[in-house]
């Protein structure tokens, strides 16, 4: 049977009463189905606002959605995860976003969610291998934590994440490899010999694969998306489809690397304006900014320290009246 679209020209869900019955009552009329429109309502999160029909609740830690109603528009979310912690001394390599998921419709059950915030990971010095970022989760999906940058002049496969981190002066390490559709490869680090300062790879973004160090200068990091303006691959059918990252109207950046740190020239800038933390020649690297997703920058000078990456976020959007 064909669905009824409008009654006498009124719109079907505008009716309140067909012939004295209530129209959401009426399942047919003259044989064709009669589709009501029906609304999410759920509670939870850090907060929640409303625009227009929509409601949109942003998980900043680990929290429930509890849904108690479940709509005919399916519910659109982002899922990001922690970034990578940076290396430090002599030109570290910085840290890598944490993997970038945005969904734009899919089936949430009337049920208990768990929106899990991955945590950002801690800077190290010359002696240790930055973490991972944590992995952030939603509705079964899951965001990988962005890579953490290893110590001077090695390799180690915490450099690979959501994103990969920055390789670390000294030997021209590579980067880490970030993973298809959630990120994107660190930067590699320039290759010293013993004559030349060192200087590591920025950190990869969501959006951009990070810089390799170049001169004694530390690597930039890649950039993230901007909500309201970037294209993002669509996991909702996970088939290559695109779409306007589009959710809560802010116009802020998320996922982005850090900067690589540099012995004695300039520390890469941070990614996306500066959420991903700055590499610098000194001590320590500076953090990403705070549920951005974001890589910590790579230190600089001899013992010092790279910093740190930052939490993660869940954002979901749903249609409420």
């Amino acid at each position: 049977m064909p669905d009824i679209a409008t009654i006498n020209g009124v719109a079907e869900d505008d009716i309140a009463n067909h012939n004295g019955i209530t129209a959401a009552n009426i399942a047919s009329k003259n044989g064709d189905t009669w589709q009501h429109e029906t609304f999410y309502a759920a509670t939870g999160g850090d907060s929640t606002v409303t625009s227009g029909d929509y409601k949109i609740h942003t998980f900043l830690s680990t929290a429930n959605l509890v849904v108690t109603a479940v709509g005919t528009e399916a519910m659109s979310y982002l899922i990001l995860a922690g970034g990578g912690g940076a290396a430090g001394h002599e030109g570290g390599g910085a840290g890598g976003s944490g993997g970038f998921k945005f969904l734009s419709g899919t089936a949430v059950t009337a049920a208990t969610h768990t929106a899990t915030i991955g945590g950002g990971a801690a800077g190290v010095g010359s002696s240790a291998t930055a973490s991972k970022g944590g992995d952030s989760t939603f509705n079964s999906a899951t965001a990988s934590g962005g890579g953490g940058a290893t110590l001077h002049g090695g390799t180690h496969a915490n450099q690979n994440g959501g994103s990969g981190a920055g390789g670390s002066g000294r030997n021209s390490t590579s980067g880490g490899t970030g993973i298809a559709n959630q990120g994107n490869a660190g930067g590699a680090a320039r290759n010293i010999g013993g004559s030349s300062p060192d200087a590591g790879g920025g950190g990869g973004g969501s959006s951009a694969v990070g810089a390799s160090s170049t001169s004694a200068n530390g690597g930039a990091g890649g950039d993230g998306y901007v909500e309201g303006t970037s294209t993002v691959y669509d996991w909702t059918p996970a088939d290559g489809t695109t779409v306007s990252f589009a959710i809560n109207g802010t116009g802020y950046a998320y996922g982005a690397g850090g900067g690589g740190g540099a012995e004695s020239g300039s520390g890469g800038a941070g990614g996306s304006s500066g959420i991903g933390g700055a590499g610098t020649s000194g001590d320590p690297g500076s953090n990403g900014t705070v549920n951005r997703g974001s890589g910590g920058g790579g230190g600089g000078s001899g013992g010092s320290t790279g910093g740190n990456g930052s939490s993660g976020i869940v954002i979901v959007k749903y249609k409420f009246q």
